[in-house]
């Protein structure tokens, strides 16, 4: 029989609340709920709860119900369902001003489970106007992954990337460390001037990338070790936000 939205929410539910990071360590949602793509619109609804304040009012001190929208996404990425990453964009959109991190660490592997179809929605995100800073840093981490398998698509990413990024604007200190994070990934030394210059103007997230020295050293011009007693940006940027969501992942979200 067919789960209601309650029912899906409360077998969700059952899931836990503790959140491996990689998506081959989830639980195997498809198999487990016998859910499929005719749940997807109930689904892309759960998702949508993690912003909202009443869904955590319900369950305070229940967290493995609060953790459900969670699962919800990772249902959606499992089942390959290209909607689930507009829909987790817009949920960032709406958490851009809340301590959340969690879902903007999940839109990578969310990404990398649908695949190719995630692309366009992720390109048009990161390159619109309106689009919050954290929330398109997000984004641009998501895309460097296709970018770095696909290197066409990397080099109709990079002059856009370092159009922005020369602009040194102080709005955006998020995306523009996720840009430069990307160049480390790429192993681009030839934009140290670029990076250098958005080091002095303050347009760039040190809590993300670490210093100029560390982000030197990871780009190959420097041959000291970085700075940084975690190794400065030479560790893989998205594992740290993984690590990072892994801890945070056993508490209710304040």
């Amino acid at each position: 029989m067919p789960l209601d939205y309650d029912a899906l929410e409360r077998a969700l539910a059952t899931m836990g609340a503790t959140l491996p990071p990689e998506p081959d360590q989830w639980p195997r949602y498809v198999e487990q709920l016998g859910v499929s793509e005719a749940d997807a619109p109930m689904l892309l609804e759960l998702v949508k709860s993690w912003a909202d304040p009443e869904h955590f009012e319900r369950f305070a001190g229940n967290d493995d119900a609060v953790f459900a929208p969670v699962h919800a996404w990772r249902t959606l990425a499992q089942l390959r369902v290209p909607a689930v990453v507009d829909g987790m964009l817009a949920l960032l959109v709406e958490l851009e001003t809340q301590d959340d991190e969690l879902a903007a660490a999940d839109l990578s592997a969310v990404a990398e489970c649908v695949g190719a179809a995630a692309i366009a929605p992720l390109r048009a995100f990161a390159a619109a106007a309106g689009s919050p800073d954290r929330a398109r840093a997000a984004a641009i981490t998501a895309l460097e992954w296709f970018a770095t398998e696909d290197t066409a698509l990397r080099a109709e990413l990079l002059p856009v990337w370092l159009a922005a990024l020369e602009r040194c604007e102080p709005t955006a200190r998020s995306s523009n460390a996720a840009v430069v994070a990307a160049l480390v990934a790429w192993r681009m030394p030839e934009t140290i001037d670029t990076v250098r210059k958005a080091f002095a103007a303050g347009a760039l997230d040190e809590d993300e990338l670490g210093s100029f020295n560390d982000v030197a050293v990871a780009l190959g011009v420097r041959e000291r070790w970085a700075t940084r007693n975690h190794g400065g940006h030479a560790k893989d940027k998205r594992a740290r936000k993984r690590e990072k969501q892994a801890r945070k992942a056993n508490r209710k979200r304040r």
